[in-house]
């Protein structure tokens, strides 16, 4: 979908538009092959911890407290 509106873009050059597409490639990639590697449903590393990284600060019924502290990177 992103790469389908990147061609909407008004005020662009194609080489910048190639540049674009290029970077949300490598992103999908990035995402789909390497960061699913890494992700997991309890981590002490914030930025693999699913539980944490997908609940809510704010509201309280879309969030879950970890059991365990973030204290790795």
């Amino acid at each position: 979908m992103l790469l389908l509106i990147t061609d909407l873009i008004l005020g662009t050059s194609q080489q910048d538009i190639v540049q674009l597409k290029s970077i949300l490639h490598q992103s999908r990639n990035y995402l789909k092959l390497d960061y699913k590697l890494h992700i997991a449903r309890y981590s002490r590393i914030a930025d693999h911890c699913a539980n944490y990284g997908l609940s809510d600060p704010i509201e309280k019924k879309w969030s879950e407290d970890c059991d365990h502290d973030h204290d790795q990177e």
